[in-house]
């Protein structure tokens, strides 16, 4: 599983099933497409992401130039629906994005 540094979080009021990520954090992931369909898990337990049949939402990652590196663009609700936090660590693992909060 590759992980991502902590995030700065910043939103987005017109994005809503997107998560936007520089590419170079992209590429410390494994990921090389700009775009691509992921299972988000968010603050849940590693025995859940690894197993990764319950308790996710489909999301579309995006690696875009528009978001600078190390920061994290999320939908200003779903941010909300998270519980707010300032910064987020990215973990990935096979189509599976693991969204944790970063202290």
């Amino acid at each position: 599983m590759k992980s991502t540094v902590p995030l700065n979080v910043k939103t987005n009021l017109y994005i809503k099933d997107e998560i936007m990520i520089h590419p170079n954090e992209g590429f410390e992931i494994g990921l090389m497409n700009t775009s691509q369909n992921v299972r988000l898990f968010v603050n849940t337990n590693v025995e859940v992401f690894n197993t990764g049949e319950k308790d996710y939402i489909i999301a579309n990652l995006v690696l875009s130039n528009d978001c600078k590196h190390g920061e994290i663009i999320l939908s200003h609700r779903f941010w909300k629906r998270i519980g707010t936090p300032p910064k987020l660590k990215l973990y990935y693992d096979n189509n599976k994005v693991l969204l944790a909060n970063a202290k």
